[in-house]
Order: C-alpha cells, then structure tokens, then sequence
C-alpha cells in the first residue's frame, strides 16, 4: 500500500499555511514540511483578492511538499468560520427491544436528521454529536454498547458554503490529490485544545486573527452555535497607523511594544527606531488606541455569544486563541473586563509549538491524521466517507 501523505491547508484571514506531518511518538507531531505565506485575506465572508488566489495556494503547497521532499496525496481544507454554519438538531430512533446500541444505530440517527440535501448554498461538511439521550434518561457522550430500547440525541451538523468549496476545487483540481476532504475550522480547534471533561459542560472559544474572529459555543463533540466578525489584531494596527501617521511596518513594531497592563506615568513613552530620529509617542495615547479596539472587539464576541441563543452561563470563562490579540501584553484583562467574563489563552498542548497562532493549523492536522487512522469511528462522522 503506498503511503499516504497527509497535509492540511489552513487559511488564515492574513496567512496562508500548509503543513505536511504524520503522528510522532506518545500522540506528538512530526512535521515533514510546513509553509507560510502572507496574503490579502478575507473579510465579511469574501476573498479580498480572488484573482490572486490559486497562485498563492499552489504556490505555498508546493513549498510544503519542496520541504517535506514529497508529494501530498491525502489533502485536508479548513474552512474558516467566515465560510461556515453550524446548526442544531434532535434526532431519536426506537428499537424492538432492549439491546445494545451499535455504530450503525448511531449513524442511522445522523441520518434522519441530515435533509440538507435540498440547501441550495451550504453543504454538509462535519456531523457530531452533542449528546446522546438513554431511555433512561441518561446524557452520555459514546452510546455505543449501551443497552437501550431508544436512542435520542442533540446534533451538530457543520456547513460550507458550497461557493467556497467551488473555488478550492477549481484551485486543487489540477494538483491531482488522491483525497481533498474539508473540515470547520473552528470545531478542530474546540475538539483539539478543549478537554473533553470540559466541552462536556459547555465552553466558548474565540479565535482572533489579523482580519476576522470566530466565537463558538462548544459541547460535547460538536458546536452549539458559530459566530464571526470582521474584526482583529490587523484592525488595531491600522488604529495606530492612523492615529500617530505610521507605517505599517511601523506600527506592527509598536503593536509588539505596547504593554496595556500598566498604567503608564504622562512622560511615558513608546521609541520606534527608525533610519533616522526615532519616533517618540505617549504611552498613555498608544494604551488608550489599543484598548478601544481590544474593548470594541470584547463588545462584539458578547454580541456573538447573545445571538448564539443558548443560555450561556456568567461564569463560563472566554478560552481565547489565534495570533491577533493574545500577544498584546494585558490584552487578556483588558478583553476580560470589556466582556465582563474570565478569559483564558488557549494553546496548542504541544511542545515546542505550543503558541496561540499555531492552534487552527495544528488541530486540523490532528484531526485529519485521526480521521485517516480511524481512532475513534465516531470522533467525528464525515458525510463524505459514503461514497
């Protein structure tokens, strides 16, 4: 059997990655070949600029596969919250008897309740569960082997937009992939860096880019509800490059300087070198721009997590990953006080790469290399797997 070469193309709203890995030792990563390029991006569920894109996208995977030194057969797509829906719905079956619940018992629940066949915009891409309901009245999370005379169950059906799925196939179709398959890219991260004990109880992540942010209210092994913006750590340095006439290249160096967990005294200030002089600006100006953007941000994931419609508990804290705020030194207390809820960073729990940036990348790869070892059937149920 040839080997199978697994990779995963994530798009950031301000990056473009590729990363080629199988499974290292004690469930780590080993990564063949990664690459990364920046790009325009996307805003408000577009491509800033689509003309450019196909270039851009075979250009970084055949970067990754000049790296790994081989060619990517089996191709996994995340597909950014931008792209995505997710809806609930309840399902039950009943049985003869008494008797125990098997892995076509489950999947005949997802089946009666997937008539998204019609959408004429969406296409069922992931389908998982929330929980499943005993006849006893027991919420349990793996049913199978259970005894039981019906099953119900809360599911999770994510879905892309199938103008999104038209243009990678257009971009991919000519690279020849044994497999192109897609996955949301915000369940990967919830199923990747949430402990199941956790998701089990509830828990919102917010994924805050350059350009967007994602807010998911997870449970189980699935999503309650998925929400986006326009709005991320990109929009706080244009704030400074508009408030104090910089660069961009300028205001980015700032952006990594600023610390809005102080107060700074009035003679505080923030240098950027330049070629020439360099640029002095008041710290107490630059804090007071970062933190009504971060602030403005904080406003919106509330505004997210009140259309979510689900009764969302005051002390559920925010798990708050992606490159575009978690660096901002103070952004967490600052975002915290703005959303009037704890906020934690969230990280990839893996060594050496354990950084907020590297959360959506990494968990489609683990998702994609569980998917192809069939760790766990029901981890999460593909449409596609039936052909």
């Amino acid at each position: 059997m040839a080997k199978k070469n697994i990779a995963v193309l994530e798009f950031g709203s301000g990056h473009l990655s590729v990363m080629i890995g199988e499974r290292g030792l004690n469930n780590s990563f080993e990564v063949l070949g990664f690459s990364e390029k920046q790009y325009a991006g996307f805003m408000n569920g577009e491509f800033l600029e689509p003309e450019n894109l196909l270039l851009e996208v075979q250009s970084v995977i055949a970067s990754a596969e000049e790296e790994a030194n081989c060619k990517i057969t089996h191709l996994y797509i995340g597909v950014p919250t931008e792209f995505c829906a997710v809806v609930t719905k309840n399902a039950e079956i009943e049985f003869n008897k008494r008797r125990k619940v098997t892995n076509d018992d489950i999947e005949m629940l997802f089946d009666e309740a997937d008539d998204f066949g019609a959408n004429t915009t969406h296409k069922v891409i992931n389908r998982c569960p929330i929980y499943f309901v005993l006849d006893d009245g027991r919420k349990i999370i793996e049913p199978k082997g259970k005894h039981t005379k019906t099953l119900s169950a809360t599911l999770s059906f994510a879905l892309c937009e199938k103008r999104f799925i038209t243009t990678m196939q257009q971009i991919v179709m000519p690279l020849h992939f044994e497999v192109v398959d897609y996955y949301c890219e915000t369940l990967s991260e919830s199923l990747f860096l949430i402990e199941p004990e956790t998701r089990d109880n509830m828990a919102i992540l917010v994924d805050c880019g350059y350009l967007t942010t994602s807010v998911a209210l997870v449970m189980g092994d699935g999503l309650l509800g998925l929400r986006s913006f326009s709005l991320g750590g990109g929009h706080i340095m244009a704030d400074l490059c508009e408030a104090f006439k910089l660069t961009p290249k300028q205001a980015e160096s700032l952006k990594r300087k600023v610390d809005i967990s102080y107060k700074p005294e009035e003679d505080d200030v923030y240098e950027i070198p330049t070629d020439d002089e360099p640029i002095l600006l008041k710290a107490t100006e630059v804090n007071q721009v970062v933190e009504n953007r971060i602030s403005q941000i904080g406003r919106m994931i509330n505004k997210c997590i009140d259309d979510i419609e689900y009764n969302v508990k005051d002390y559920l804290p925010i798990l708050l990953t992606g490159g575009g705020i978690c660096y901002v030194k103070g952004s967490r207390a600052c975002l915290s006080n703005a959303i009037n809820r704890d906020v934690e960073i969230s990280c990839p729990p893996v060594p050496q790469m354990d950084k907020p940036h590297a959360s959506a990348v990494l968990s489609l790869l683990d998702l994609a290399l569980k998917q192809n070892k069939q760790v766990s059937q029901f981890f999460i149920i593909k449409l596609f797997k039936k052909k």
